[in-house]
């Protein structure tokens, strides 16, 4: 079975420098993913501009279909050498997983890959073999993941934390990965690994850090598939049929619309419960209902949740927040397969309020999200009621 995968990462920038010297790239492309990371040589705008090169032109040559060999060895060939040490301007690791679980790890000079086995509940670091590839000495990983196995990745920024000061020489990998170890009980999403890795790297570094440090976190899982109803029918005859397929679906149900919700609620005798607190001033409350995974307003959330996508496409993570456009987007980005069903009847409070509404139709706001999450690699069916 193919598995599904969750990334995130978080990165923190040297003492006195505006950006990061680390850069990243995600590429997915049908059921496979490459995760590029480079480290930019020193630190600041040079260093930042020289990763960001590299990893710009390796996901390109990816994403059309290059094999990684040729890949690294285009890079690796394009690269700037420094006269001086004798180094690239900027390292270059490739991750690579294909839709048979199967992973492939290219490294050069950064620290080794910490794998997380799900079964056995053990952190391992894994070493690579070295071999020429792309005329450069590289290390090579290839291993297989299951159900529930994360992959942590890290540049150097990460075990150097605390040399000199706190830690004489440094956190290490073996500090990391016993840290890591310690920690196997109570974390288990991606977000939560990158965050508690950085917050211990910059207090280690006494919340001066003396170099980049970014932390990518990957999490195998079973692939889930979702459907959101929002909008009522435009034709009433229609609602029994929409409510009956939503209740006989399989996997996560999501309703948008305050008048969905009642419908659905009506015709399937379940009871309707909305909170009352606001977790975000600017996004509606959610509401409660057996046997739904989530139930939100409409239009508003939904281009709420259309700008956190926007921000997750564009490197961001999503904040950890419970407002129903954060829970929206994080129920999209987790499922691979997304079935909409979008009801057309106009609602009464937005003909009402039409003069004062300034969001997109929502045609538009649903054809955006269709595209948002194609982008993201999710398969997506939209029918019309």
């Amino acid at each position: 079975m193919r598995l599904a995968l969750d990334v995130s990462q978080g990165s923190l920038a040297k003492q006195g420098e505006e950006i990061c010297g680390d850069s990243l790239e995600i590429v997915r492309k049908n059921d496979e993913m490459m995760v590029v990371l480079s480290d930019g040589l020193g630190s600041g705008v040079k260093a930042g501009i020289l990763s960001t090169m590299t990893v710009k032109m390796a996901a390109k040559l990816l994403s059309r279909g290059l094999p990684l060999e040729e890949t690294v060895e285009t890079i690796n060939k394009t690269l700037p050498i420094c006269k001086v040490r004798g180094l690239a301007y900027a390292t270059l690791n490739i991750l690579y997983i294909n839709e048979k679980n199967e992973v492939r790890f290219i490294q050069d000079d950064a620290p080794p890959l910490i794998l997380i086995k799900h079964r056995s509940k053990q952190a391992i670091i894994l070493e690579g073999q070295k071999n020429i590839i792309g005329g450069k000495e590289m290390s090579d990983y290839q291993f297989g993941i299951d159900e529930g196995d994360i992959l942590i990745i890290v540049s150097d920024g990460v075990p150097h934390a605390g040399v000199g000061a706190i830690l004489e020489l440094g956190w290490g990998m073996q500090g990391l990965m016993k840290y890591v170890q310690k920690q196997l009980p109570s974390l288990d999403e991606p977000e939560e690994w990158v965050e508690e890795i950085l917050e211990v790297t910059r207090i280690l570094y006494s919340e001066e850090p003396g170099d980049d440090a970014t932390v990518v976190a990957i999490r195998a899982r079973k692939p889930r598939s979702l459907m959101l109803v929002s909008g009522p029918p435009k034709d009433q005859a229609k609602d029994e049929k929409l409510c009956k397929t939503f209740q006989s679906f399989e996997g996560r149900k999501v309703i948008c619309g305050g008048a969905t919700a009642n419908m659905v609620a009506k015709k399937l005798q379940r009871n309707l419960e909305t909170e009352l607190e606001y977790s975000d001033p600017s996004v509606p409350p959610t509401a409660k209902m057996e046997g739904v995974n989530l139930v939100t307003e409409g239009i508003l959330t939904i281009n709420k949740a259309i700008e956190r996508l926007k921000g997750v496409l564009g490197g961001e993570n999503l904040k950890p927040k419970d407002d129903g456009a954060t829970l929206l987007a994080k129920e999209l980005i987790q499922s691979e397969e997304i079935f909409l069903h979008i009801g057309t009847a106009i609602n009464p409070a937005h003909k009402a309020l039409a003069p004062a509404i300034t969001y997109p139709d929502r045609i538009q706001a649903f054809g955006e999200l269709v595209h948002l999450l194609e982008r993201l690699g999710k398969k997506v069916e939209i029918q019309w009621y």
